[in-house]
C-alpha cells in the first residue's frame, strides 16, 4: 500500500506548479533588471519629467541652461521605478513559490504524551 493518498498527489501537483510558477516569476524579474542595467532594453516609461534649466536674468543676456538634461532625468528616475517595480514582483514569486513548498513538504506531528482517552 502507498503512504499517499490521492488527495496527497493532487497537493504535490499543486505544490510543483507553484513552485514552478514562482521561481520563473523570480527569474523573470531578475532577467529584466538585468537587462535594463545593461541596457539592452529598455525600462517602462513611467515618468515623463522636464530637465533641470537656469534660467538667467534676460537684461545680462546670458541664455538659459540646462544643467541636467530631460533623458537623464527620466532614464534614472524610471530605473529606479522599474527596479521597484520588479523587486516586487520577486517578492510576489517568492511568496508564490514557498506556498508551493509548503504544499509539498509532508506535516508530521508528534506528541510526547499520549492521547487522551474519552
Amino acid at each position: 500500500m502507498a503512504w499517499y493518498t490521492k488527495k496527497d498527489m493532487s497537493e504535490r501537483v499543486v505544490g510543483y506548479f507553484l513552485l514552478v510558477v514562482g521561481v520563473i516569476v523570480i527569474l523573470f524579474s531578475a532577467i529584466s533588471v538585468y537587462n535594463a542595467f545593461i541596457k539592452k532594453s529598455l525600462p517602462i516609461n513611467f515618468f515623463d519629467l522636464q530637465g533641470v534649466t537656469l534660467q538667467a536674468d534676460k537684461q545680462v543676456g546670458i541664455p538659459e541652461m540646462e544643467i541636467l538634461p530631460k533623458s537623464s532625468i527620466n532614464g534614472v528616475v524610471n530605473l529606479v521605478a522599474y527596479l521597484a517595480l520588479m523587486s516586487f514582483m520577486g517578492g510576489v514569486g517568492y511568496k508564490i513559490a514557498s506556498l508551493g513548498v509548503g504544499l509539498l513538504r509532508p506535516i508530521i506531528v508528534r506528541s510526547k504524551n499520549p492521547p487522551l482517552s474519552a
